[in-house]
């Protein structure tokens, strides 16, 4: 985290927000924790918005690296922060902190992660013979996730009017697309289907929310993002699942990516069966990409 003083009493805090599926709570790696602990460290990251992780994973890294977690959150979707957690709430698949990041003149963010149901994965109809954006949508829409986000909101909501002063932010394996990627220009990343209105991601732009990372590289066609699959290639779709949103006048995306450290092997399509023993010895301990994004505040009074 970086403080720069505008002038006289204005600070300006910068800090790096991530968002990191740590694959079954990095056990799926040889030495999973040392090497999921490594990275963080190497990312530079100050919040970590962590999905298929657990309460005593999230209270091990937050030992190991002197930081906090969330105290309620009992599902797979965590939090850890190097700056204090004030208040914490939690539902099924997200979880919530008020985080001080500084204390004089006192400044708080309100940071939520989630961490969607991976079931009926809308871009495996997208490459069958004459798949189009209907019939990608029905696909979609037998999974969990529209209503899952929907429910997520409404949690969410109390914190939005509040958002100038607190802003709001939003983290997440949302195991579903962006209707900013799957535009007419980029049909030919996803089996020549364009212009799908992925549910999930469009609520959240519809709350308010504004995707850190289209904001930084607006074109998809230049700058895909995708974060899965780090290990999955071959014939396995590859697309942008995870997200960092932000919410708050004044908010500013100073830089956004994708992050790992280094993939040594990869494999095909993903199954259910798991991952090669090659890809067991990698040194980044995920099958998903993280996403960071380096945001700067207003000046706080």
């Amino acid at each position: 985290m970086m403080v720069t003083k505008a002038s006289a009493g204005d600070i300006s805090p910068s800090f790096t927000l991530m968002s990191y599926n740590v694959w079954k709570g990095w056990s799926q790696v040889d030495d999973g924790f040392g090497k999921g602990i490594a990275s963080i460290r190497e990312s530079g990251a100050d919040v970590a918005g962590l999905q298929e992780a657990s309460p005593e994973l999230a209270k091990r890294i937050a030992s190991e690296l002197g930081w906090y977690c969330t105290e309620k959150s009992t599902g797979t979707a965590q939090l850890v922060s190097k700056f204090p957690i004030i208040e914490s709430f939690d539902m099924e698949r997200l979880t919530g902190a008020r985080i001080r990041i500084s204390a004089e003149p006192r400044r708080d963010i309100v940071v939520f992660n989630c961490h969607l149901d991976y079931l009926y994965y809308g871009p495996y109809a997208a490459t069958k013979t004459g798949a189009t954006a209907s019939s990608v949508l029905e696909e979609e829409r037998k999974s969990a996730r529209e209503t899952q986000m929907q429910s997520m909101l409404e949690m969410m909501r109390p914190f939005f009017p509040s958002a100038a002063e607190t802003p709001v932010f939003l983290t997440g394996d949302f195991n579903g697309p962006s209707q900013l990627d799957w535009t007419d220009a980029c049909t030919s990343f996803h089996g020549n289907v364009g212009n799908v209105p992925w549910p999930a991601s469009s609520l959240v732009l519809q709350a308010g929310f504004a995707d850190s990372f289209r904001t930084a590289h607006p074109d998809p066609v230049r700058e895909p993002g995708n974060t899965w699959s780090a290990i999955h290639k071959e014939t396995e779709p590859q697309d942008r699942i995870d997200f960092t949103y932000h919410m708050g006048v004044g908010v500013k995306v100073t830089r956004s990516t994708t992050f790992s450290t280094a993939v040594e092997a990869t494999e095909g399509a993903w199954t259910e069966a798991g991952v090669t023993s090659a890809v067991k010895k990698n040194t980044w301990p995920s099958d998903h990409l993280a996403v960071l994004t380096v945001y700067a505040l207003p000046p706080a009074k």
